[in-house]
């Protein structure tokens, strides 16, 4: 310790103090400082860095190594007040470092080297105070402390020499101490890690062809297998198999995949070395069965119809030296099999189909087969058949039914509403009544026969069609066909003479039993002239036909009879229609009493027949008889007869007939008068007698006849 100061030139004090560190000058240090001054009454430390302190004695903690100036001031500040100084030396730690580890197998035989460089601090400033730089010393000491079995070493030297180190993983605490009497240690972990040489049992294992293998030895089960033990290989010895190849590097485990191309299991070995922190053991073997993968025959697809059984399947396989067993899958439930085997199967018994749709349904059945051996089990390629269930085939008619004329040809459509698959049909044909011919049993899409009945009687022909799809019929439905026979028509009476304005009367019938015969008819005037007819039907012909004509008209009905749509041989009907009788009115007459009539000739306008007259007489005292009494052509003369008073006038009646064709038509009758005027008379005057020169009476005519104008004319046979 260095001291300086001043003198107070008053007195005789002066400053001092010492310095002692409680911990060595090594950072980082602790220093007591104790005044030794004379006269001290007042006290100022500054140690160099931004700590003071006013105390007689004091303690500074100095962490940061440096040389540090210390300065006490005693009895006042500034001029007045005596200091002196020291300077305090506070060393660095020493940095000691292990540059690398050792890795090596056991026993183990090497060193290790530590690595220490004096530290050097450099000044720096704290209030703009100088704190100095400083140095450490020069490592003296190295202590190796080592865990496990190693023991404590000291020496003076960086370099630990090691021999026969037993396996395992050393840390390392590592004391250096240098001149400064400052130490420092560092532990240091797993710095010496010494690997037991790995020592592995033979091993055997099982795999699938086709399948990675890996094989991992454990300790315990396989021998000493140190943590982090590798393996190299060659390719594998043995026969029946491919694949496999040697490996080096760093696998931490055995690894491969080999292909069995047999049908049984083979063995494939492997020589191994081991290895571990590049510490190689003996080699051991690694054996290998390869089993071949599972294998099944394909059974086969089936075919079959709704509601039947199929074929029980059986499944077999080609492998040996193993079991093998089966699961498989339907995707198609609905078929009436299980969704799943359940669990392993040898097969798949007979069961019923069923397929209720109107479409196929194919079920896909996939097989796995598995190989076991030596308890590994190898899934195999799994194989898939179908169960095709087709479903039952139906078939719809169109029509259901039909009516035919006799000779026409059915005219049947067949189909179903099944989908997805072909449905064919066949038939069989019979006849369940009457008579009738050109059908027969056949097969297609459509029933086109030509169907002939040559009786008088409606026939069934019955087709009973069958749906098939391959070899699954459906259930028959059956077609009834009725044949109509050619329609006839008898008309009673063939022909007809009718008066104009008569009704006709023809029935119409047929000789056909079991069917309905209806009618139908034109009307067609084929001479004459007439109205009142139509077209029409019926089973009776009724017209009211009038004749408007002075002839004889004929209609001819054309009739045609029907069954059904059925057509039959029309017949012609013809109807005469007569004219009514018709007379030319002869015209009235007027005669006197006692005269002879104009004899009366009946005429008519009618030709075509023959027109006869009848005629009566009203008033038969004019002298003409009361009636023809027969047929009349006409009224000859006859003598009128009046002996009243009055004109009297006798109506005739004539009423024509026209007959032709054994049918007389009375016509309107003819009105006619005969009128007789009685004989002119007078009532007489009377005579006169009057004188020469002298005025007659007048004379006024007069007569009791009356109904008439009665005029006279006179003479006198004495005009003088």
């Amino acid at each position: 310790m260095v001291s300086s100061g001043s003198m107070n030139p008053v007195s005789a004090q002066t400053a001092s103090f010492t310095a002692t560190s409680t911990t060595g000058n090594c950072s980082p240090a602790t220093f007591n400082f104790t005044d030794t001054s004379i006269g001290a009454t007042s006290w100022f430390w500054d140690f160099g860095d931004s700590n003071t302190d006013t105390t007689q004695n004091t303690t500074e903690n100095y962490i940061r190594p440096g040389i540090y100036t210390v300065t006490l001031t005693i009895n006042g500040k500034g001029n007045n007040g005596i200091s002196t100084t020291q300077t305090v030396n506070v060393y660095p730690a020493p940095n000691p470092t292990i540059p690398s580890t050792v890795q090596g197998c056991e026993p183990f035989t090497g060193s290790l080297t530590a690595v220490s460089t004096p530290v050097t601090i450099a000044p720096f400033k704290i209030n703009s105070s100088n704190v100095g730089g400083i140095t450490g010393g020069a490592v003296i000491s190295y202590t190796w402390d080592f865990s496990g079995a190693l023991v404590t070493q000291i020496t003076s030297t960086p370099v630990c020499n090691l021999t026969n180190v037993p396996a395992g993983t050393y840390n390392v605490l590592l004391t250096v101490t240098d001149e400064n009497g400052c130490s420092n240690s560092i532990s240091v972990p797993s710095v010496l890690t010494i690997s037991p040489l790995p020592a592995v049992n033979d091993i055997n294992t099982a795999t699938c062809s086709g399948s990675s293998f890996s094989v991992t030895p454990l300790n315990g089960t396989n021998g000493v297998v140190p943590s982090g033990t590798i393996y190299s290989w060659n390719s594998p010895t043995g026969s029946g198999f491919t694949g496999g190849s040697a490996s080096s590097g760093s696998p931490t485990s055995i690894s491969g995949s080999l292909v069995n191309s047999t049908d049984s299991p083979v063995l494939a070995t492997y020589s191994v070395t081991p290895t571990v922190n590049n510490c190689s053991g003996p080699p051991f073997n690694v054996q290998v069965t390869v089993n071949p993968t599972g294998q099944i025959t394909n059974p086969g697809n089936q075919l079959v119809c709704n509601n039947s059984g199929t074929a029980a399947i059986t499944f077999s396989t080609t492998r040996t030296g193993g079991l093998t067993t089966y699961t498989w899958t339907n995707d198609t439930p609905g078929i009436g099999l299980a969704a799943n085997s359940g669990g392993t199967s040898t097969g798949i018994p007979s069961f019923t189909a069923t397929n209720n749709g109107p479409s196929p349904i194919t079920a896909t059945i996939t097989v796995t087969p598995t190989f076991t051996n030596g308890s590994v089990g190898c899934p195999g390629t799994s194989q898939s058949f179908t169960i095709k269930v087709d479903p039952t085939p139906t078939v719809i008619a169109t029509p259901t039914q039909q009516t035919l004329c006799s000779g026409s040809t059915t005219g049947i459509g067949l189909s179903t509403a099944i989908t997805g698959a072909t449905v064919t049909y066949s038939w069989a044909a019979s006849l369940t009544s009457g008579t009738a011919s050109g059908f027969s049993s056949g097969s297609g899409s459509t029933i086109a026969q030509a169907l002939t009945n040559t009786s008088n009687s409606t026939a069934v022909v019955r087709y009973t069609v069958t749906p098939i799809i391959g070899t699954c019929s459906g259930t028959p439905i059956t077609v009834d066909i009725t044949v109509n026979p050619t329609p006839t028509v008898i008309a009673t009476p063939t022909q007809q003479t009718l008066c104009s304005g008569a009704t006709t009367g023809i029935g119409l019938s047929s000789a056909i039993t079991g069917a309905t015969v209806t009618y139908s008819w034109t009307a067609a005037l084929t001479s004459g002239t007439a109205s009142g007819f139509s077209n029409s039907n019926g089973s009776t012909i009724a017209q009211a036909l009038t004749n408007t004509s002075n002839s004889p008209a004929v209609v001819r009905y054309t009739v045609t009879p029907t069954i059904g749509t059925c057509s039959g041989t029309p017949i012609a009907v013809d109807i005469t229609a007569n004219p009514t009788g018709q007379v030319t009115n002869p015209g009235n007459q007027v005669v006197f009493n006692n005269t002879n009539t104009s004899a009366i000739v009946f005429s008519t306008t009618r030709t075509g027949g023959t027109t006869t007259y009848t005629w009566i007489n009203d008033t038969p005292s004019i002298g003409l008889a009361a009636s023809s009494g027969g047929a009349s052509t006409g009224i000859p003369s006859f003598t009128a007869i009046n002996n009243g008073t009055s004109p009297i006038t006798g109506t005739i009646t004539v009423t024509p007939t026209f007959t032709g064709g054994t049918v007389g038509c009375t016509g309107t009758a003819q009105s006619f008068t005969i009128t007789v005027n009685p004989t002119g008379q007078m009532t007489n005057p009377g005579n006169q007698v009057v004188c020469n020169n002298s005025g007659t009476a007048a004379i006024v005519f007069s007569t009791g006849v009356t109904g008439g104008v009665t005029t006279y004319t006179w003479t006198n046979d004495t005009p003088g």
